[in-house]
């Protein structure tokens, strides 16, 4: 067993033990700044998102807008924890597929999805009920804190599916199926801008927009669940090649 002092260096090891030792620290050091990158992507894209989205609401006024913005901010630190779980998910079952046990690196993301669902469902069901209490708090204007709390209220709940959806996206992109979650990311966000303008044009509501975001964010479920099935069946090839 290796013995340290207190500077951290390594003594009775020799020099194969060592170079094995700081090869790890790199590849940790490595995946970390991976995960890191990947979550700032992912915000990056939900930035970006945010641009988009926001025109949808513009033709409603700019207290319409300026609620919608901050809703959208406090939506933005929602799905971060998704993204976080996503990366530390991602790197347990790197370590587990690096280690041929690639039947717990696929227990590792089943248990890790239970786990985010039950923290979405607290996260969710407090923006519901906190809604009007957390838009007051970051908006003094009273118009502007309703529309706000109109937009949590209506999608908040719709947080439990769409956290866990991230966090899948997240591992895909870990375990090279990078293509795959842009995609279904890029789909889902289209469909939101695009359904999302032709129903707030016709109906002159921006309620419907709301709804428009939070109902796919429900339907996202079918993009977990293509994760499941993509990761699974990654995994069981590349079982099939060891045996």
């Amino acid at each position: 067993m290796a013995l340290t002092n207190k500077k951290g260096y390594f003594k009775n090891q020799n020099k194969k033990d060592k170079l094995a030792v700081f090869e790890i620290r790199s590849d940790c050091k490595a995946k970390i700044i991976v995960d890191w990158n990947t979550g700032h992507a992912f915000l990056h894209i939900n930035l970006f998102q945010h641009l988009f989205l926001q025109q949808d609401s513009m033709p409603f006024g700019e207290e319409v807008v300026a609620g919608f913005g901050a809703a959208y901010r406090v939506q933005t630190m929602a799905i971060a924890i998704g993204i976080a779980f996503g990366g530390a998910i991602g790197l347990i079952m790197n370590q587990n597929i690096g280690g041929t046990k690639l039947d717990r690196s696929y227990d590792t993301f089943k248990k890790g999805l239970i786990h985010i669902f039950g923290i979405y469902i607290i996260i969710g069901v407090f923006v519901f009920f906190a809604s009007q209490t957390i838009a007051n708090f970051l908006i003094a204007n009273a118009e502007t804190a309703q529309h706000a709390s109109n937009y949590l209220k209506i999608v908040g709940l719709s947080y439990t599916f769409m956290g866990p959806m991230l966090t899948t996206l997240i591992v895909m992109e870990q375990l090279g199926k990078g293509v795959h979650a842009f995609l279904l990311n890029f789909f889902y966000f289209a469909i939101i801008v695009v359904l999302g303008w032709l129903l707030t044009n016709k109906y002159q509501q921006v309620e419907i927009f709301y709804w428009t975001i939070s109902i796919m964010n429900i339907f996202s479920i079918v993009g977990i669940g293509y994760g499941l099935f993509t990761i699974k069946r990654m995994l069981r090839v590349q079982k099939m090649k060891l045996s």
